[in-house]
């Protein structure tokens, strides 16, 4: 059945040894025949694997798993297929994904293997690594497997707190937008139903878990219902990394990338410092390891930013 067969190796970034898991990718009537961590599942178009378990040898003493999976987005004539950024295991960790350690490998066990990252899915849309369509899907998909975990700790009522966070409304949210907004330059031409509707189908999910929860409150449970923002149509945005660079209050190392400004700014040579989204953290002596601004100017250096806006 095997017209042909290709082998790609996925390898580590940021090693300093090269690692490699290997996938067997081969062509057969209509579908593609996928190999790696052991397993073999045939695919057709469109269609993800399930979550499989990879390893990985960094040196010879250590040997660390990840779960990925495999989407085909195109066959023929050029093979093209999306492979998940690997999650760390957590029946296996490298590093602690929950606390206690047991608390992520019983979930991880009992209720299914799923998603065990910080969702950066809409980074993968914008690189042209995931369809539009395929973004939807998985974003609610993922609300989907986080409702379950969340009923299923709800059922052990073992726990005081409970704290579930959905990012997909987000995540749709800032891609799909557009598509509501009919004066808005990035909507494409023919609309897709699809898309289209993605926001009002996480709204509508994101409440039909709500009530979920509601139903299965006791006497004297109390549900709290927050979100950090709403949603508008919007023209411009501000980068504030590329203006305090720009006025001399933030300076890049040599060779270093401007799109890449907090790997590769000068602590040393910093005023001010764009630290996390709406915020700006000045670099003071005796503070940072390396600041530069004395305790005493800090107050008058970002009174001087709007004058210059």
């Amino acid at each position: 059945m095997a017209r042909h067969g290709r082998r790609a190796h996925h390898q580590g970034r940021r090693q300093k040894q090269k690692t490699y898991a290997p996938i067997v990718v081969r062509n057969l009537e209509g579908k593609l025949s996928v190999e790696m961590g052991g397993t073999r599942h045939e695919l057709a178009l469109g269609e993800t694997s399930p979550y499989v378990t990879l390893e990985f040898t960094p040196s010879p003493a250590l040997t660390v798993q990840g779960v990925t999976r495999v989407t085909v987005n195109s066959g023929a004539p050029q093979l093209d297929l999306y492979l998940e950024p690997i999650s760390i295991t957590p029946t296996s960790p490298y590093l602690a994904v929950a606390n206690p350690l047991s608390f992520g490998a019983g979930l991880w066990k009992r209720k299914g293997r799923s998603k065990r990252w910080v969702d950066r899915r809409h980074e993968r849309l914008r690189a042209g690594a995931l369809s539009e369509a395929q973004f939807v899907r998985e974003a609610l998909a993922t609300m989907a497997v986080e409702e379950k975990l969340l009923h299923h700790v709800l059922d052990e009522r073992a726990h005081r707190v409970v704290i579930s966070v959905f990012t997909s409304p987000d995540r749709i949210g800032h891609m799909f937008y557009r598509h509501l907004d009919p004066k808005h330059p990035g909507k494409p031409k023919t609309s897709v139903p699809e898309l289209v509707r993605a926001l009002d189908d996480a709204y509508a999910a994101m409440d039909r878990i709500v009530g979920g929860v509601v139903q299965k409150l006791g006497p004297d449970d109390v549900v709290l219902v927050m979100s950090d923002h709403g949603f508008a149509s919007f023209r411009r945005g501000f980068n504030m990394n590329t203006w305090l660079m720009q006025n001399g209050f933030m300076k890049l190392k040599p060779a270093s990338k401007p799109a890449r400004f907090l790997p590769g700014c000068r602590l040393d040579a910093d005023q001010g410092l764009r630290a996390w989204y709406g915020q700006h953290l000045s670099q003071l002596q005796g503070r940072e390891a390396k600041g530069s601004v004395p305790a005493a100017n800090a107050p008058s250096s970002p009174a001087r930013w709007p004058r210059s806006w």
